[in-house]
Formats: structure tokens, C-alpha cells, sequence
């Protein structure tokens, strides 16, 4: 039986990572954001609120997590239904490009259609210049290729659940790894 998909703690504390926090009210693009990225729509409460208002850290934190329980999780069983297990890593990296792009907007990339032909490496090598919108998203993308590619057999070109069957051919450093996809 395939376990739930959906994005770990270490996933979510990814996300944070690469997002930052901010308490108080800000322009994102076009749009006003809060936190951890949220953006703020027409219809909720938040939305009286103007640029520079602040919130308290809690509320910050339950409002990614509603994110995660709304826009993550549930696209990430979209995403990931009737196929087979992979490690957990995935599905963080899954949620996180959910999280920056939209269920949408990675969908729609040539990054996802070549994952999802298993076609991993030449999948890892383009998610670095996938929906890249502002500079910050370039360091985010590697992060992601990173992430994405631990549990990862290059040798094998496929994920391994049971890392110790792997041995010496993961590669620990991400030029390591870099190397093995350019092979």
C-alpha cells in the first residue's frame, strides 16, 4: 500500500526556509502577502488589512498551515494518485513548487511532464530554470534539485526507498550528483 501523500515537517520547514517570514503586510508582485508567502485574496478576512499592518507570529503560523491543509496536500494527492511510492523528499519538493507556482503552474511545466515520463534526469536539469519569476527563485530551484535528488540511484535512474541498498552511487555533494546527471 502506497503511503499518504502528503508534505512532511521537513518540508514544510523547507518552505519557510526558502520563503522567509514577514509579520507584517507586504506587496508581492501584484498582489499583498503575509508570512510565509501567503497571498492574500479579495475574500478573506485579511484582505481589510493594508501594507505595513502587522500580525502576531501564531497567526502567521496557522495561516500556513491552513495553506499547507488547502493548496498542498490535496494537490499533492492529485499529483501523486494511483502510482507508485517514492521518498518522502519528493513529496516535499512537489509541495514546495506547489506552494511558489501553483498546482496550475506546475503542472503545465516541462519540468513535471518529464517527471512524470520518469524521465528523472533530464527532469532535474530543467527544474532549475522552472518559473523562475525573481532572482531568489534561482537559489530555490537548486535547493529543490538538491532535495529532490536525494534517494535518488543515478546509476539506476530511479528512486530508492531503501537508501541502504544505494551504496557509494547517490554522491553526497550536490556537484557530485550534478555530475552523474550530466553523464
Amino acid at each position: 500500500m502506497i503511503k499518504a501523500q502528503k508534505i512532511s515537517e521537513e518540508g514544510m520547514e523547507f518552505i519557510k526556509e526558502q520563503e522567509g517570514c514577514s509579520l507584517t503586510i507586504y506587496w508581492d508582485g501584484n498582489k499583498k502577502a503575509i508570512g510565509y508567502g501567503h497571498n492574500i485574496k479579495g475574500e478573506e478576512l485579511l484582505a481589510v488589512l493594508r501594507i505595513g499592518d502587522a500580525l502576531s507570529k501564531e497567526w502567521v503560523e496557522e495561516i500556513f498551515k491552513e495553506d499547507v491543509k488547502k493548496l498542498i496536500n490535496p494537490n499533492l494527492k492529485k499529483i501523486f494518485k494511483e502510482e507508485k511510492e517514492f521518498p518522502q523528499n519528493v513529496y516535499d519538493v512537489f509541495g514546495s513548487l506547489i506552494y511558489n507556482i501553483g498546482y496550475e503552474g506546475l503542472i503545465n511545466t516541462k519540468f513535471y511532464k518529464l517527471f512524470k515520463k520518469e524521465r528523472y534526469m533530464q527532469a532535474f536539469l530543467e527544474l532549475p530554470w522552472t518559473k523562475i519569476k525573481y532572482n531568489g527563485n534561482i537559489k530555490r530551484r537548486y535547493s529543490e534539485v538538491f532535495l529532490l535528488s536525494e534517494n535518488f540511484d543515478f546509476e539506476k535512474n530511479r528512486y530508492v526507498l531503501d537508501t541502504s541498498t544505494i551504496g557509494e552511487s547517490i554522491g553526497t555533494s550536490l556537484s557530485d550528483r550534478t555530475k552523474l546527471i550530466q553523464k
